[in-house]
């Protein structure tokens, strides 16, 4: 999901899959993500990631998991899926979406696509020198 989420097109308008670095990364961090969550989190999003692997029979009539689709009928796939007139299907892919969007933006140089100007959205805390205090 989050390949066909982060692909692009290039210059003669065909798909481009983004780097292993940048997949690779986004996964790891979405797996911390929601293994620092509760239980109930981590079963909930298996219980999503269940349903996104097996709606491509319903959505494009694909007879395949999503995760074995090519990388054109992925993005496809989840088009279908954004688009449904069905809400809770929407939000469903929103439910990835936000999270990996916001994981695969936030550093190095995807951040810099985005405008921003530093290398991380973090910035060190700069603390006020202490206080004198006079008097008892």
């Amino acid at each position: 999901m989050a390949e066909a989420l982060l692909s692009d097109e290039d210059e003669r308008g065909l798909l481009v899959a983004p780097l292993r670095e940048l997949i690779d990364r986004v996964v790891d961090e979405f797996d911390l993500l929601v293994g620092a969550g509760s239980s109930d989190l981590g079963r909930g999003f298996r219980a999503l990631a269940w349903l996104i692997e097996w709606l491509p029979i319903f959505m494009i009539g694909a007879f395949s998991r999503a995760s074995r689709l090519p990388l054109a009928r992925r993005v496809l796939y989840l088009e279908s899926i954004e688009h449904t007139k069905i809400a809770l299907l929407a939000t469903l892919f929103v439910a990835f979406k936000l999270p990996i969007t916001m994981i695969a933006f936030e550093v190095g140089p995807e951040l810099r696509l985005t405008g921003f100007d530093r290398e991380t959205i973090s910035t060190p805390r700069v603390t006020s020198p202490a206080l004198k205090v006079i008097g008892p």
